[in-house]
């Protein structure tokens, strides 16, 4: 991302020590590509069609892996911003559980962050600790 366009990791309102956190968490992951984040999947392969029964969350779960790799493909900087956004909101307090868990990779955490979302915005009347089966 162009530092003219660069979210509020640069914003001076924020605490040095956010920065410094922020810029901790920036320098230890490099940019993630399509091929990097299908070793990342636990359920998506590139299969065509799901291999898991539905309605099950592995089936949930692939088809969300597989919405994320897509649109990492036509849109090479969408997991970053996805990443900077995390960064962002665990520098401010506003993450709790795997989000927070440093035994987790950062890269790992920005898929939980991302499929959380998606769930959310398209799955609203399931549970909503449906993330914690991932």
């Amino acid at each position: 991302m162009p530092a003219s366009q660069s979210s509020s990791i640069c914003d001076s309102s924020i605490p040095t020590g956010q920065n410094i956190e922020q810029s901790r968490l920036r320098q230890m992951h490099p940019d993630m590509t399509p091929e990097k984040l299908l070793t990342l999947f636990k359920y998506y392969h590139q299969e065509e069609i799901c291999p898991f029964e539905r309605p099950s969350n592995s089936a949930l779960w692939w088809y969300g892996e597989k919405w994320i790799h897509n649109h990492c493909v036509c849109h090479p900087d969408f997991f970053q911003k996805f990443r900077d956004d995390l960064i962002n909101a665990i520098a401010n307090g506003h993450c709790t559980g795997p989000l927070v868990d440093e035994t987790l990779s950062l890269d790992q955490r920005t898929i939980i962050f991302i499929l959380d979302l998606w769930h959310g915005k398209w799955f609203p009347y399931d549970e909503f600790d449906v993330i914690f089966s991932y």
